[in-house]
């Protein structure tokens, strides 16, 4: 890859980068004058080391590129201790638009994340930028390998606004010690993180959503309304305009930033698939802090009202939510971020495990707004003791079922906005349907799905509660579509290959979504005869929703993918 504009080369043997080197000065045995030019290509048939020369040539091409954009390239193209911005051009820029000056980053070839080079801050005076664009719509990954040095420290941000008045989203603070915090939403949330090794950056920003994800080394840390200014949590902008890489906010910076990559998400994504199985989470950890679409039914995250996460039990390994009675605890979650959906169909999925000495017990709500004390309920759903349960919803009279303890059990419920419908499954069988909008006495309601509470109403109150999936689910099933929509997945975890037992009688589409909602996989007319295979070896490590639909049902699995 030979660039005259920046008169640089780079040679790639079997698609590995093996050097980078200024193309301009003669690289022959005799030493003549420098030329930035290309002249033409020699295969010449004598070895520097009296060897007989027998070889082939095959495919040779000759394009001519169109200017590089992407990191990687432009970045590889320039040579150690250029200035990056200067090399990279737009959208890399400085604070104060002056590329090429002290306020530009290095780049150097000290360190790697693959290819030859990274971008290293270190000095106090560099502040370097990379424009978005200032984008107001889409979903969109940012993701890059950061490197702290022993004994040192980083920091760069997000902002919401830089050019018509600087407004932040985020801080992130990595110091010199292991640890860290990522300040957003007027939250600080602290982490640990390993020096001296590359550590792995993941934001997922769902602008059309208004909310955001950090990940660090593939675990979550922090959620957030995106819109929120990053210091004090107060209302901003529903935009993003830069990424800051700014040294001097530390004491003693000195890192490098690879493989940084902007890419926009399309596809099933924030919005369509809440999923919780609270592996991100560590013992003891309060669930609502920091997280917008968990809160308690006082606004009161991380106090004793906050449901608790725990490693005691699981049904996908480590951590499961554990809710306990007699504590005040009282954990609310918003549908569709903020609560209160009018349109639409939802499917709600959950693991549910009763110690035989104890019960259970959730609801829906129409209504939830603790500020004016207004209050309305869709379902309560008790587990009572001796596996007997009970459920209040659209009629006078509470309905019976029974429901299998000390184990792991499925609990689903499919709710139909746009035709007033909804249904309970517990392990897999119908309960219930009833007209969603009657509250749970059979009295007339709203036709809205505000929140789940998760409240153990007495001092026997014990269960666990795991992969809590929430998505987006077609409007008009019938009774017999959802009974059908519960598919048996196995194995799960899956090496390479998973097998999907059914009782679906047409052809269906199939698609494979990654955590970030990204389309891996996607067969229209899937043939169907009772059982679907779908590989996995292609797959990289971690989870996966694996969606079946065709025009009368549409349904969502969780799988792990474990080489």
């Amino acid at each position: 890859l030979i660039s005259l504009d920046m008169d640089t080369a780079l040679v790639y043997i079997n698609g590995e980068l093996v050097l980078g080197y200024q193309w301009s000065p003669d690289g022959g045995p005799n030493g003549g004058a420098a030329m930035n030019t290309l002249g033409g290509i020699n295969f010449y048939g004598a070895s520097p080391n009296s060897l007989p020369i027998e070889y082939y040539v095959d495919d040779v091409t000759f394009t001519r590129l169109q200017a590089m954009t992407s990191f990687d390239a432009t970045m590889e193209a320039g040579l150690p201790d250029m200035y990056a911005a200067e090399v990279m051009g737009a959208p890399w820029d400085t604070w104060s638009a002056a590329p090429g000056t002290g306020e530009d980053a290095m780049i150097s070839n000290t360190m790697n994340n693959g290819g030859l080079q990274s971008l290293h801050l270190t000095d106090a005076s560099t502040d370097l930028i990379y424009r978005f664009g200032d984008l107001t719509e889409g979903r969109y990954e940012l993701s890059f390998d950061l490197y702290v040095d022993a004994a040192s420290d980083a920091y760069y941000n997000l902002m919401h606004d830089f050019d018509g008045g600087f407004e932040w989203a985020c801080d992130v603070y990595f110091n010199a010690d292991g640890t860290g915090y990522h300040n957003a939403a007027g939250i600080d949330v602290d982490f640990t993180y390993s020096t001296e090794v590359w550590n792995r950056i993941e934001y997922i920003i769902d602008l059309d959503n208004d909310r955001a994800l950090f990940y660090l080394n593939g675990k979550f840390v922090q959620e957030w309304q995106w819109s929120l200014i990053g210091g004090d949590g107060s209302q901003g902008l529903n935009q993003l305009a830069v990424m800051d890489l700014f040294p001097a906010a530390q004491t003693t910076p000195s890192y490098y930033i690879d493989n940084f990559n902007v890419q926009e998400l399309v596809g099933m994504m924030a919005g369509d698939i809440e999923y919780e199985d609270f592996t991100a989470h560590y013992n003891g950890e309060y669930l609502a802090a920091g997280n917008p679409v968990w809160s308690t039914w006082s606004d009161a995250p991380g106090s004793a009202e906050d449901a608790m996460v725990t490693d005691a039990m699981s049904a996908s390994a480590p951590n499961s939510l554990e809710l306990v009675g007699g504590m005040g605890t009282d954990a609310i979650y918003r549908f569709g971020n903020t609560g209160n959906l009018t349109s639409g169909a939802v499917m709600l999925d959950f693991q549910l495990l009763v110690p035989s000495d104890a019960d259970g017990y959730f609801n829906l709500m129409h209504v939830f707004d603790n500020v004016a004390n207004d209050y309305m309920w869709a379902l309560e759903c008790y587990f009572n003791a001796a596996g007997a349960g009970e459920l209040s919803a659209g009629y006078a009279d509470a309905t019976a079922f029974t429901y299998t303890m000390d184990e792991w059990i499925p609990v689903s419920v499919y709710i139909d906005l746009d035709n007033d419908y909804a249904a309970l499954y517990v392990e897999d069988v119908m309960i219930l349907d009833w007209v969603f909008s009657t509250q749970t006495d059979g009295s007339e309601g709203l036709l809205q799905l505000a929140v789940m509470d998760l409240y153990p109403p007495a001092g026997t109150s014990h269960y666990y509660m795991d992969d809590i999936m929430v998505y987006t689910a077609e409007t008009g099933l019938s009774v017999e579509d959802v009974v059908k929509a519960n598919l048996t997945v196995y194995p799960n975890p899956a090496n390479d290959m998973v097998y999907i037992e059914n009782e679906i009688a047409e052809d269906i589409n199939l698609h494979v979504f990654n955590a970030a909602g990204q389309a891996m996989m996607s067969i229209q007319n899937v043939y169907n005869n009772g059982r679907i295979n779908v590989p996995t070896a292609t797959l990289d490590n971690g989870i996966y929703f694996i969606q079946l639909e065709n025009k009368n049902m549409s349904v969502t699995k969780r799988i792990v993918v474990q080489h």
